[in-house]
């Protein structure tokens, strides 16, 4: 069980480490607000689509499909949950924090976090079920989640604009890969990885950005954000860990599912909420926030998919 809390601890403290380059740099007016926008387009637009098609490029010969159907259903379950709660939440709160709020109560950060975590405790396995809740995050989050952030437009984003985005086009793409097993030489492979590899630091770095100027008090007196984050982390796992109970309890289907479900808010808060204009210090501190409450709440998560499944 040692090992676990490292494991988890050690991931936590790399991304912390790039958040905290990102502060410096900002202050040192290293790295401005407008270049971390820049790096938010590079992100959302080149490194986070490579990611969802790597998704779909790992050998699925040593899980069942049974067990991989079943990861998908309980990932798209899971979303549904997060998306029917969050209207009963943060009804006072202005608009523009309202959707920030929500946000990270829905999505979790399953790829920048979540993959490398079951990577490391579960092995292949993990990188399985992983990429597979890392491709139905991206099918809400890039539909539904773009809906949500998106402040451009009071009536609301088209249905055009949420299908036809980065996310989906990659999500596309790797189906097509998927299905008709298509054959993707070693070189090109290369290249997504290395183009997927400045996703995680990218991100972190504008995290950094957005709330370098913000003190650490004012994060600790927003009772708000502080609920959202135990949403996140508890509230929304604690229904999937008793969901779960009732349909298995094979070790690395249950844990990967509930560790899942309980990685701190997504990146794409920050991300989202400066490409359309949110509130991008509230997004990015409801992401370091999370990030840093995750260090006590993953490993409990991981315990008790220990306890249910010996």
């Amino acid at each position: 069980m040692l090992s676990i809390v490292l494991s988890i601890g050690e991931n936590i403290l790399i991304l912390f480490v790039m958040i905290a380059i990102g502060v410096v740099f900002a202050r040192k007016n290293i790295l401005t607000r407008e270049g971390a926008s820049q790096l938010t387009e590079i992100v959302l637009l080149i490194a986070t689509p490579c990611i969802i098609i790597n998704a779909f490029l790992k050998d699925l010969s040593g899980v069942s499909w049974q067990n991989l159907l079943f990861v998908a259903a309980f990932a798209a379950v899971i979303h549904f949950l997060g998306i029917l709660l969050a209207p009963l939440f943060f009804r006072k709160e202005p608009d523009a924090r309202r959707k920030v709020l929500r946000f990270a109560m829905i999505y979790a950060n399953v790829g920048f976090m979540g993959l490398p975590l079951l990577e490391g405790f579960l092995g292949s396995d993990g990188v399985l079920y992983a990429s597979l809740f890392i491709a139905v995050f991206n099918i809400f989050c890039w539909t539904h989640g773009v809906k949500l952030m998106n402040s451009r437009e009071s009536s609301g984003v088209p249905l055009r604009k949420c299908l036809l985005n980065p996310g989906t086009i990659g999500l596309g793409i790797g189906l097509l890969i998927l299905v008709l097993r298509i054959p993707v030489p070693d070189p090109v492979s290369s290249l997504l990885d290395s183009l997927a590899g400045l996703n995680t630091p990218l991100a972190m770095l504008c995290i950094g950005v957005h709330i370098s100027a913000v003190a650490p008090r004012q994060i600790l007196r927003d009772k708000p954000m502080l609920a959202a984050a135990a949403l996140r982390l508890l509230g929304i796992p604690a229904i999937v860990f008793l969901l779960l109970t009732l349909f298995t309890r094979e070790y690395a289907l249950f844990a990967a599912i509930l560790l899942q479900s309980a990685m701190p808010a997504a990146a794409n808060a920050a991300l989202f909420a400066d490409r359309y204009q949110g509130d991008r210090p509230l997004a990015s501190q409801a992401v370091a926030l999370s990030t840093l409450c995750s260090l006590v709440t993953l490993p409990l998560m991981a315990v008790l998919a220990g306890l249910v499944c010996r």
